[in-house]
């Protein structure tokens, strides 16, 4: 065990500078918070949508509306560090579980392990660098299913062990809607029993499915639409929304290149599992029976690699599954029967290594102290808002800080036309005197139609009809409109009849209708350059009554 502790502390501090490094505050966390904040001055969930204009009085079932009280009782008692604690609590879990899975199910060496984890970290990491999201808590359990199912199948436990995750599931399904991903492994592992003729173990597996659907129907504040509502999030047409679209939609390049060897690697070794199986089952199985066992790690790794190519957010559960499930296919490997056992001795022997180990941790402590103290003055304990003045000349998402800080202090109030991306953060820290019009609710209280206007109006401006951009600003019935100062809508509104440029940054302006601003239509400018970068900290008031009156 120490030595496991300490392979275990290797790994995470292999991780700590990458996710200092890009320790930016995530989009989605204000959406979340605001849950929080609504549960905490109301006393109650909300149910219709009150932060649009575009949706309001919609029907709101938030999938994530545990999270987010976790994340706003955090930032609320321990402040912004207590956030950040919480998520390097969470990757300890997934190695942890790694661990525990390798050493207890598989009996292999600690440092196999680690270098698991390390080799799958270009990927899963990408679910820990932003400061917190709600799927930060699906990888987790989606290891701790994984282990579950993985020790049935090898008879480590019994198949009544299986219960345990009924109330898993319904923590996670509370958490998150990655739950979805945990029903898909119980499918699997109970379609691969039945296929090897495990009746009894396939059987309780299967029965599995049912058993927790109704848990969730039941232990949910939404009752039997939850269900429905998964389905359809599952489901939906995600086009315009970055994260989700397919992993190779541009093509191979670079900025995909980690992900397509995790593809890569997901698919040849979920292969091998195939084979493997159909050797067994045409009679030609080797010597080892076990070889024969990885079908359903290998039908689920090739489900999560189909999951990934259509969906690249769900690269970090492909990930975190090889880095789980990667010691079963080690006796499928070319040379596994000569090899193998010199291999698994030479692991054995570093794993007693309990003095260079130790070692070795602090050193890597202090690399990554000393880079994350380096990399651009991102602390452990803190975040950033990315703005132009902490990423300029970004292109791709950036905080309206400025122009938030502007509109929170000034006598305005109404409509508030705004990008996809910065929808959460506005209605965070503008609500109740401005409602957006779109935020990434995207599959909880908007049409698609109201989704496609408002990203044809930011991302598809015809330069022969720039009157369109008036037409769409009169017709949504906006009372200011949020630019990026590059965007070419901006001109054209801002010359209009009737409107008028009330702020301008670097990043973005605001655009209002003059009747709506004619006591003071002065335009203000943003923060200089040299401004210190805005923290979650900064957004996150003592205010305890803007929300109390959010209707039910």
């Amino acid at each position: 065990m120490p030595s496991a502790a300490c392979w275990l502390a290797v790994a995470f501090l292999c991780f700590l500078p990458q996710m200092v490094r890009v320790q930016i505050a995530d989009p989605d966390l204000w959406g979340r918070i605001s849950v929080g904040a609504v549960l905490s001055q109301a006393g109650h969930l909300p149910r219709v949508d009150d932060f649009s204009y575009t949706a309001n009085g919609a029907p709101w079932i938030d999938h994530e509306w545990l999270a987010g009280v976790v994340f706003h009782s955090v930032l609320d008692t321990f402040g912004e560090p207590g956030l950040l604690v919480l998520k390097y609590a969470l990757f300890m879990a997934c190695a942890l579980l790694v661990f525990l899975l390798h050493g207890q199910v598989y009996r292999v060496a600690p440092i196999v392990s680690a270098a698991a984890l390390v080799a799958a970290s270009p990927a899963y990491q990408l679910g820990f660098v932003a400061t917190l999201r709600c799927q930060a808590f699906s990888f987790p359990f989606t290891l701790l299913f994984i282990s579950l199912l993985e020790a049935v199948r090898l008879a480590r436990l019994r198949e009544r062990h299986l219960l345990w995750l009924i109330p898993a599931g319904v923590l996670w399904a509370n958490l998150h809607g990655g739950i979805a991903m945990g029903l898909l492994a119980i499918g699997v592992y109970g379609a691969a029993a039945l296929a090897l003729g495990r009746v009894r173990t396939a059987l309780a597996m299967l029965a599995l499915l049912p058993a927790l659907a109704i848990a969730l129907a039941l232990l949910n504040p939404y009752g039997l639409t939850y269900l429905d509502f998964l389905f359809e999030a599952w489901t939906l047409d995600r086009t315009g929304v970055s994260e989700w679209q397919p992993l190779f939609a541009g093509g191979l390049h670079s900025a995909n290149a980690v992900g397509a060897a995790c593809v890569g690697l997901g698919a040849v070794l979920g292969g091998l599992g195939l084979f493997a199986a159909a050797r067994r089952r045409f009679g030609q199985a080797a010597a080892d029976p076990t070889r024969a066992e990885a079908l359903a790690p290998a039908a689920l790794l090739l489900l999560f690699v189909a999951m990934t190519s259509i969906s690249q957010r769900l690269l970090p559960f492909l990930a975190l599954t090889l880095a789980a499930v990667l010691p079963v296919f080690g006796p499928l490997l070319p040379g596994a029967a000569r090899f193998g056992p010199r291999v698994a001795a030479r692991a054995a022997s570093l794993s007693r290594a309990r003095v260079a180990v130790p070692v070795l941790a602090l050193l890597v402590l202090a690399g990554a102290a000393g880079w994350g103290a380096l990399s651009g003055g991102r602390p452990l304990f803190a975040s950033v808002l990315p703005s132009e003045r902490t990423a300029p000349g970004a292109r791709h998402f950036l905080y309206p800080d400025g122009a938030a800080r502007f509109l929170r202090d000034s006598p305005y109030a109404g409509r508030l036309l705004n990008p996809f991306s910065q929808g959460e953060f506005l209605y965070w820290t503008l609500y109740p005197r401005f409602r957006v019009a779109i935020d990434g609710r995207f599959e909880e209280v908007y049409e698609r139609e109201q989704f496609d206007e408002v990203y044809a109006f930011y991302h598809r401006v015809d330069p022969a009809h720039p009157e369109r951009v008036v037409e769409f600003a009169e017709r949504s019935g906006a009372d200011v409109v949020l630019f990026r100062t590059f965007h070419p809508g901006l001109r054209v509104l801002a010359r209009a009849p009737g409107w008028i440029t009330i702020y301008r940054d670097a990043a973005f302006a605001l655009v209002a209708r003059r009747e709506h601003v004619e006591q003071d239509s002065s335009e203000r400018a943003g923060p200089e350059r040299d401004a210190p970068a805005s923290t979650i900290g900064d957004f996150f008031d003592g205010d305890r009554e803007r929300f109390a009156a959010y209707p039910r």
